[in-house]
C-alpha cells in the first residue's frame, strides 16, 4: 500500500518510485537515480539547520 502511494507522488524533493517488484519473498523498489553525491552530504548537520529545512 505504501509503495502505491509513493508511486503517485510527484515533487522535486521526493525520489520517484518507478516500479515495485514483489517476488512473494522479497519486495524490491526501483527508485529514481540521484547522482549528486551521497545522502549524508544533503542531510542537515545541526538541529538549527534541520529546523530551517
Amino acid at each position: 500500500r505504501e509503495a502505491g502511494l509513493l508511486a503517485q507522488l510527484r515533487h522535486p524533493n521526493i525520489v520517484t518510485l518507478h516500479k515495485v517488484i514483489d517476488t512473494g519473498k522479497t519486495v524490491v523498489l526501483l527508485l529514481e537515480l540521484i547522482s549528486d553525491g551521497e545522502l549524508f552530504h544533503w542531510t542537515p548537520s545541526s538541529e538549527a539547520e534541520a529546523a530551517h529545512v
